[in-house]
């Protein structure tokens, strides 16, 4: 099968090694027609099944960046929605995929690229690894399953701060969160994300006790502190998007499934919202802007 935007090798042990390289760009971005070809690339897999597969980026700075932001110019509820949907059914093809999944990733693996690497059994990252939700920046909130797995994956409150915040933690930080099962240097990571997908080395052990941050109570309770402490920086009307996600996960924090299809729709309704339409133009243009400083400058 052609291939624009992914490079596939199959290994000596059987493991498929599919890298993201995005033509024509220097970054991974989650674009219409990357999508697509990962729907092409899921068919495959799931028609022929490797041994195991490990995500990667071909890209010398970063995994995935996170959605084509130009995409979001312009961008209504109806045709948001769809978008999103999309980009969620891609993911949970990942994560139903009969084998063992890593994703291996250096440099950014940021938004929609980190809800790339949660779709996926394993994390393994480069020690330059740095890893964020920054949509609220943009008046958004994670919108392709991202707020239903990371919620999951590690302590709820944690989970919320960082998509609350928008900051970005390194490797470290996120391998003691629980966000990444492991971390190694450059000449280390190939051979560990090997390791990892032929259950060769020992997983993280399970941490039932994480359920309880999403059970009813504790969801009401600790959204109710996260408005009050929101409410005294961050005006609604200034961004709507962080009241939005404490919103989502205190109601439908409890059931994932629910919570990924609620998390589709409230992400449509902000991305087609002033707050967000501006922030996007805003985003869209100055990365034009030194788009073109840097054509001109070479």
């Amino acid at each position: 099968m052609p291939l624009r935007h992914f490079r596939s090798e199959t290994d000596a042990d059987g493991i498929l090694w599919l890298s993201i390289d995005k033509q024509g760009s220097g970054a991974n971005t989650l674009s219409d027609d990357v999508v697509g070809e990962l729907e092409s690339v899921l068919d495959a897999l799931e028609a022929h099944p490797p041994r195991a597969l490990v995500i990667r980026s071909a890209k010398d700075k970063g995994f995935v960046a996170g959605a084509d932001i130009a995409e979001f110019v312009g961008l209504g509820e109806a045709d948001g929605c769809a978008k999103v949907r999309r980009v969620q059914r891609a993911f949970d093809r990942i994560e139903a995929l009969p084998l063992n999944t890593a994703s291996l990733v250096h440099g950014y693996c940021l938004g929609g690229g980190l809800e790339v690497a949660l779709a996926t059994r394993a994390r393994i990252a480069r020690d330059d690894a740095t890893f964020g939700a920054p949509e609220v920046t943009l008046g958004l909130h994670p919108g392709f399953g991202g707020t239903a797995r990371l919620t999951r994956l590690i302590a709820a409150p944690r989970a919320m701060e960082l998509m609350l915040s928008g900051r970005t933690i390194d490797a470290r930080q996120a391998q003691r969160l629980g966000l990444v099962d492991a971390v190694a240097d450059a000449n280390g990571i190939e051979a560990l994300a090997g390791r990892a997908v032929l259950g060769e080395t020992r997983g993280r052990p399970p941490r039932p006790w994480l359920s309880l941050y999403n059970a009813g109570p504790a969801r009401r309770l600790l959204g109710a502190s996260m408005r009050r402490r929101l409410g005294k920086s961050v005006p609604f009307a200034e961004n709507p998007a962080p009241y939005a996600l404490i919103d989502l996960w205190v109601r439908f924090g409890g059931a994932r499934a629910q919570m990924i299809e609620a998390e589709a729709a409230s992400f449509a309704r902000l991305v087609a919202g002033e707050v967000a339409q501006a922030r996007v133009r805003t985003f869209f243009e100055r990365g034009k802007r030194n788009s073109d400083r840097t054509r001109t400058e070479s």
